[in-house]
């Protein structure tokens, strides 16, 4: 066997409403890891000031702005992981919290191509392989989406849906539902939800319950397309990875 390609998979990280502690961890940790692939699955800013929710409730955005979402992101998240995983292939997928802005300027054209975070934070330029809302992006075997439904058995929709291996984020959730093909046992498809890196109890919620944890996970891949996803649970800060502490 050829040497196994290691991915890192990082689910909805709702910048500003991240938990900083979770990247204190995770950082040292791409570091030590050396990830080939480098997915950020969706929902990585919140963009809550241009959000439909908000249009009737100023004070929900007041003294947000939008450009300096922007640059705080690229500063703390993108610079950030492109130094400590300087060689990893890196991909951007649109959750629709990222579809914000592009549904943001199908009311107001006049900001196309001026507000989207593909183009703001120039993307494609710097090599990042970007996926639209809606697309999907392949690791071997296993498909990558930020996610497509939020009832109480997602996984098992998404895997009866998509009659494939994947794993998705965007419910916050972690669950996973597996179906073994009738004409052969020997095969399977497995669906894989992550939680997220952002607050489980945002103020929105108004201090109701959530099925929400923190969490990302890494993908090992041989050149087969065979994979081995792991969740990783982050408790406080604080995970451990082939018997190491982080954070």
């Amino acid at each position: 066997m050829k040497k196994l390609r290691r991915a890192i998979l990082l689910p909805d990280i709702h910048y500003p409403d991240h938990i900083r502690a979770n990247f204190t961890a995770i950082e040292p940790f791409i570091k030590d890891f050396k990830p080939d692939i480098f997915v950020y699955m969706g929902d990585q800013l919140d963009l809550d000031m241009i959000s439909s929710w908000n249009e009737s409730k100023p004070r929900n955005t007041e003294m947000k702005r939008l450009n300096q979402d922007y640059k705080k992101f690229d500063v703390l998240f993108l610079r950030k992981h492109e130094k400590l995983a300087p060689k990893a292939r890196r991909i951007w997928i649109d959750g629709n919290h990222c579809q914000r802005a592009d549904w943001y300027v199908d009311k107001h054209p006049a900001f196309e191509g001026m507000i989207e975070p593909r183009n703001v934070l120039k993307l494609a330029e710097r090599g990042y392989k970007v996926i639209k809302f809606g697309g999907y992006y392949k690791l071997g075997k296993l498909i990558v989406i930020h996610g497509k439904y939020w009832n109480v058995y997602h996984a098992a929709k998404t895997v009866n849906m998509f009659e494939n291996s994947v794993v998705y984020a965007h419910t916050h959730n972690p669950q996973i539902y597996a179906k073994t093909v009738p004409i052969d046992t020997g095969k399977y498809h497995i669906a894989t939800s992550l939680g997220c890196l952002s607050s489980t109890t945002p103020e929105y919620k108004a201090g109701r319950a959530t099925r929400w944890i923190n969490q990302f996970a890494v993908v090992y891949l041989d050149d087969k397309g065979s994979f081995w996803l792991y969740p990783i649970t982050i408790v406080n800060g604080k995970f451990i990875f082939n018997s190491k502490i982080y954070g």
